[in-house]
């Protein structure tokens, strides 16, 4: 994580980030976060397929909850609500972990919004503009790094 560019700095476009580098930024700290030593496998060509296909499915959590957290999701919300509930234990501790993630990509996502309300776009029209955009990005990355394990 770039921790020297600020929320503030990327909504007024003083500094750029972009959707892909959030990806390989957040990518990048899901790999170093898991060790390969903690997978049971026997083989080295199973520890590291199994490695990779648990990084990648962290990876794909941990985004998902990213992108709900930046846009203030309603679901997201009600399962933080079951107090009780261990999936809101992981999702607390997942959202206290990346919050410099979910700032600047909440930053991201609004000044591509208010770009689309410079440009005479209403708020709905630029924020459906804004998922069209991104979501060809996000299924772009994830079919990549099911494909090639991202360095």
């Amino acid at each position: 994580m770039r921790n020297e560019i600020t929320p503030k700095q990327v909504m007024n476009g003083a500094a750029l980030f972009s959707l892909e580098e959030f990806l390989l930024d957040l990518f990048s700290e899901v790999k170093t976060s898991i060790s390969k030593d903690d997978l049971e496998s026997k083989s080295k060509k199973m520890q590291d397929s199994e490695y990779k296909k648990t990084v990648n499915e962290v990876f794909r959590f941990v985004s998902e909850i990213c992108f709900k957290a930046a846009i203030n999701s309603q679901d997201l919300r009600l399962v933080l609500e079951r107090k009780e509930s261990d999936e809101s234990e992981v999702i607390r501790k997942t959202l206290i972990s990346h919050k410099q993630h979910i700032a600047l990509l909440r930053a991201h996502l609004l000044r591509q919004v208010r770009a689309g309300l410079d440009n005479g776009l209403t708020k709905r029209q630029a924020s459906k503009q804004v998922i069209a955009q991104n979501k060809g990005i996000l299924i772009d990355f994830f079919r990549k790094s099911a494909k090639k394990f991202p360095e």
